[in-house]
């Protein structure tokens, strides 16, 4: 499978200090994948051609578009979606951002990223209606190894990187359907995984991902998500209630039926399900189905 490893960066900073100095560790999907990178925020056309330059002296292909500034809560379903395009060609991408710290892995699991990346793509190669597989870490996840399987339990995210189907050829969309890419803030990567269950694609999940995510506070995400926070300095926070139940929370709801859905809930919506059934004939696969061990 061909891959787009598919990043947008608004901060220098952490672009240099995480992704690139951190690379190598992904040298075994390297002769598979090209970076697509939409470079936004700060910025400049000089910063990126260096960084591009950087990527493609250690043995990678990278294409890449910068993008200015963009009005906040920013539409980060299309910053993703505006990389993607960059090349169309590809199998499926692997979603990321830019504080993404790759490694050599740990003592218990001593794969790298990559290495593990590379069974998320085999996995998928095998299974032509898998549409994505996410990348989990290791809370609640050691007793399942390397084990990679369908799932519906899960929340989704891109805290380590997940792989989705490219639906270029299908409908004419990448990441997001077209729709869906014009909502500001969070949950945009539920809105991949659903689309695709409903268009008869299922999820699978792998645990133990070494990949390290340093800026991605749990703690204030739950809090954001719970209470909010009245202080005038989230109100352009991605997560912030204010955002998020206009926007892609609302999409959710909406489009598959389910008002009281909320992130954390396990299940996709039942008119989700429907649509998948609708689609294939068949019945979503239940938990832990279609399992390869990569031990």
């Amino acid at each position: 499978m061909k891959i787009g490893i598919c990043i947008p960066s608004c901060r220098p900073d952490f672009f240099q200090k995480y992704i690139l100095a951190t690379i190598h560790h992904l040298n075994a999907i390297r002769e598979q994948s090209v970076f697509l990178i939409n470079f936004n925020g700060p910025w400049t056309k000089e910063q990126a051609k260096t960084a591009s330059e950087i990527i493609e002296s250690k043995g990678w292909k990278i294409k890449y578009v910068v993008t200015g500034v963009w009005d906040r809560p920013v539409k980060i379903a299309k910053i993703r979606e505006i990389a993607a395009w960059l090349d169309t060609s590809v199998d499926a991408y692997m979603v990321g951002d830019d504080d993404f710290r790759f490694t050599a892995g740990t003592p218990s699991y001593p794969r790298t990223s990559g290495q593990r990346y590379a069974e998320m793509i085999d996995y998928m190669s095998r299974f032509p209606n898998c549409g994505s597989v996410q990348a989990r870490y290791f809370l609640g996840g050691t007793p399942q190894g390397y084990k990679i399987f369908a799932t519906w339990k899960y929340e989704i995210g891109s805290d380590h990187g997940f792989l989705l189907r490219n639906m270029f050829n299908e409908y004419g969309w990448c990441l997001t359907p077209p729709e869906a890419q014009e909502f500001r803030g969070a949950f945009e990567e539920t809105i991949m995984v659903y689309s695709r269950i409903e268009r008869g694609y299922w999820c699978a999940t792998q645990m133990n991902n070494p990949t390290a995510h340093p800026h991605f506070n749990n703690s204030k995400v739950l809090n954001l998500l719970k209470i909010g926070d009245p202080a005038d300095q989230f109100k352009d926070e991605m997560l912030h209630p204010s955002v998020t139940e206009v926007n892609n929370l609302k999409y959710i709801r909406e489009r598959w039926k389910c008002p009281d859905w909320k992130y954390g809930k396990f299940r996709p919506p039942d008119a989700c399900l429907r649509s998948y059934f609708l689609k294939t004939g068949e019945h979503y696969p239940w938990h832990k189905a279609n399992t390869i061990d990569y031990r």
